[in-house]
């Protein structure tokens, strides 16, 4: 059950950024999107692309690109604001250099502008979208605006999303510990005692131990109860 279960939420996953990917690609008339995941410390992580190539990208980390970038995820991470457009950075502010000169590697794979949209769920950027065109994005600041609240209920839906803002909730609101909140986790997912022990790598009196502090902590006196409680929060 615990492998069928993670495996439609892969899927639901995959069909949520494929779908986003696709509807932003048509309605910015952009040749090339990517979607990214970010973790604490600005780290970030794939989630999917259309229409960027293998060379652009092998070409922005072997150049040194990534250090030039004014739109990089670990750079967007720690700013405010939402919509960010790079022919905007060009024009004002302390990265106009570091954006020309990005402008000038874009320009090499016919790109003219690029635009991104920062999302975040209770002030912690959590995704970071890209959209690469041959036209400028300037003039359409107020219709990206409207775009990102449009696709924040979107990917918020992701599975992952979802895991991550139940796992804040249980560690701040109920002050489950990280082990806590896996076990919670994998018994929301329908995994049994001995299944959260092989996954986990510990005993199995060790996972009773976790389940009876979580059940606790949150105030329910049932897996059923917990299941149900934290797929509402």
């Amino acid at each position: 059950m615990l492998d069928g279960s993670s495996g439609l939420a892969w899927t639901r996953g995959n069909v949520i950024v494929e779908e986003t990917l696709h509807f932003v690609r048509s309605t910015l008339d952009a040749p090339a999107v990517g979607l990214v995941w970010l973790d604490k410390g600005g780290d970030y992580r794939d989630a999917g692309d259309l229409g960027l190539s293998d060379a652009i990208e092998k070409d922005y980390f072997a150049a040194g690109v990534q250090r030039l970038d004014p739109l990089h995820p670990g750079v967007l991470a720690s700013k405010s604001g939402q919509v960010h457009c790079l022919s905007a950075i060009k024009r004002s502010g302390p990265a106009q250099a570091e954006a020309q000169d990005y402008a000038t590697f874009l320009a090499r794979y016919g790109y003219k502008d690029e635009v991104d949209l920062v999302f975040s769920d209770g002030g912690v950027p959590f995704a970071h979208l890209m959209a690469f065109s041959d036209h400028s994005f300037t003039d359409r600041l107020q219709a990206l605006h409207d775009l990102h609240r449009f696709l924040q209920h979107t990917i918020s839906c992701h599975p992952d999303v979802r895991e991550r803002a139940r796992a804040i909730a249980l560690r701040d609101r109920f002050g489950l510990t990280c082990r806590e909140t896996e076990v919670v986790d994998l018994i929301c997912s329908g995994a049994s005692n001995a299944e959260i022990a092989r996954e986990c790598g510990i005993g199995l009196a060790t996972v009773k131990t976790h389940v009876v502090r979580a059940l606790d902590k949150v105030g329910v006196d049932s897996r059923c109860a917990l299941v149900a409680f934290v797929k509402h929060l």
